[in-house]
């Protein structure tokens, strides 16, 4: 399951950068923490995903965000960032030592509305602490 924010009251750090004008950010496991699988002689047994602990990170930003800018010269340098979220208004935090972006944010151009730029990151946590909002 997602972990979703208000945007306003989360502090997203990436590759040194605080992140502003967002909109939206999400996590999300990659990998179930175990499988049930059955064993040779049809009993159920779980087995433990090694990769369990990698997500999918995706912010959301304005499109007039100047932290777009941030983000595509991390993603041009296509290399391992840090990714730090703390929840402002709860305890909820996710630290990933090493991320890396998956894709570019998809660019909209409109006459009457404007759109949002997302940008999508996979890492690996060190710490994950889905602790509520107050």
């Amino acid at each position: 399951m997602a972990i979703n924010y208000a945007p306003g009251e989360v502090a997203i750090n990436v590759g040194g950068n605080e992140i502003q004008g967002k909109n939206e950010l999400s996590i999300e496991p990659l990998y179930d923490l175990n499988t049930p699988v059955a064993d040779a002689d049809g009993r159920f047994i779980t087995v433990t995903n090694a990769a369990y602990n990698h997500v999918r990170i995706t912010i959301t930003l304005e499109q007039t965000a100047s932290d777009n800018g941030v983000l595509n010269t991390l993603y041009e340098a296509n290399t391992v960032v840090p990714v730090g979220i703390i929840d402002l208004s709860g305890n909820s935090t996710v630290v990933c030592s090493e991320a890396r972006f998956e894709k570019r944010a998809t660019m909209t151009f409109a006459k009457d509305a404007t759109s949002d730029r997302v940008w999508t990151l996979i890492g690996k946590y060190q710490a994950m602490v889905d602790g509520g909002n107050e």
